[in-house]
């Protein structure tokens, strides 16, 4: 009881320092300093307070709201929805001018997060991961240790229920992860008579064959193989799950080399964007079956769509400035060839100025050492 209640007070002290904190970086940015006077100084600590009391109130709404498992209906669409396009909001607020603007904007994007921990989903929580981890990668490999660092201190701040949660991941005990299992192994004895023709597209095909192969009757009732991958594979077989993975891995390795080449900060940090957000993805869609809802699925596409014109855009860049570089280059070698020209016209008046003028002052030099008179 005491332990709880230390825990506790801790909790409540981490959260006023932070609003603490958040209340002076408001005020500050909006002039708070010694040089002016009182009243708009109190008018600048007033509106640090209001934001910092209006994002803490945010939070604590938050907290409560999913304490009454109010997220759980959001839990399977919310979650793909944050992995899919977090990272792109993350590229957003991180081009913001304004210091304020962007740590308001950053300050916004932790409130959805916040939602998404409240849900305790551990792969949405592992998704969310992968995509910080790749997006981290590309902004500065020198970041990946320090953030390690954070996490692994910040798990004694982290509350029971969700250690516990998190703890489960290893447990093969845990009643979603069995159930999980049991789906897979009828979803292969079905891939094994299925495999390469596959049983057709929609989960009513599915719905009504899986029924013969389940494994026990507590999975008779499921409508998707709980993995976009095995259901891929089942509903469009093995050609058709070639091609969807050939056109995925072929998107990675391209977005991967334009981020590479590209030399606007602004569209590097969009395609980093976009490639973090599916590398998310596919690390949920190992545990999740996420076209089952119409809108992650067109979601899903959304994203594809926007990283193909941003690959397509980083394309004709590179092209104009190549070209420019080319005449750019072209110029260059023309005045080169200019002043070669000119150079070698001046080394031959310096050479040949000496010997017309003895020509001119001795015209008939050559006359009498030829032996004529003039």
């Amino acid at each position: 009881m005491k332990s709880r209640n230390a825990q506790r007070w801790l909790q409540y002290g981490v959260s006023a320092l932070v609003g603490l904190a958040l209340s002076l970086t408001v005020a500050v940015s909006r002039g708070l300093s010694g040089s002016v006077n009182l009243a708009w100084n109190a008018r600048y600590l007033s509106d640090g307070f209001f934001v910092a009391g209006l994002l803490m109130t945010g939070v604590g709404a938050l907290v409560l709201v999913a304490s009454t498992d109010f997220f759980d209906i959001f839990t399977y669409g919310f979650k793909s929805l944050l992995v899919l396009f977090t990272p792109l909001c993350v590229a957003w607020a991180m081009q913001r001018k304004r210091p304020t603007a962007r740590f308001l904007a950053c300050c916004g994007i932790a409130l959805p997060l916040l939602a998404l921990v409240m849900t305790y989903s551990r792969s949405g929580g592992l998704s969310i991961a992968a995509a910080a981890l790749v997006f981290v990668y590309y902004l500065d490999k020198r970041l990946i240790p320090p953030a390690f660092v954070v996490c692994i201190l910040a798990i004694p701040f982290l509350p029971d229920s969700i250690m516990t949660r998190l703890l489960t991941i290893f447990n093969p005990a845990d009643s979603s992860a069995s159930f999980r299992i049991l789906v897979w192994q009828g979803v292969l004895d079905l891939l094994a008579d299925f495999g390469f023709t596959g049983i057709g597209m929609g989960p009513y095909t599915f719905a009504n064959i899986f029924p013969l192969y389940a494994v026990n009757e507590h999975t008779t009732a499921v409508v998707h193989s709980q993995m976009l991958y095995l259901e891929l594979f089942l509903e469009w077989g093995a050609l058709g799950f070639t091609g969807f993975m050939w056109l995925m891995l072929r998107h990675v390795k391209d977005s991967a080399f334009a981020i590479t080449r590209e030399r606007d900060k602004s569209l590097r940090l969009s395609l980093t964007a976009t490639l973090s957000g599916f590398c998310g993805i596919a690390v949920l869609s190992v545990f999740e079956y996420i076209w089952y809802y119409p809108r992650i699925l067109f979601a899903f596409f959304i994203l594809l769509g926007a990283a193909l014109g941003l690959m397509r855009a980083a394309k004709a860049g590179n092209k104009l400035k190549g070209d420019a570089d080319a005449r750019y280059n072209h110029t260059l070698r023309k005045a080169a060839r200019i002043a070669g020209l000119r150079a070698a016209h001046r080394a031959y008046s310096r050479a040949a100025l000496p010997l017309f003028r003895a020509g001119v002052d001795r015209p008939h030099a050559g006359l009498r050492h030829r032996g004529h008179t003039a």
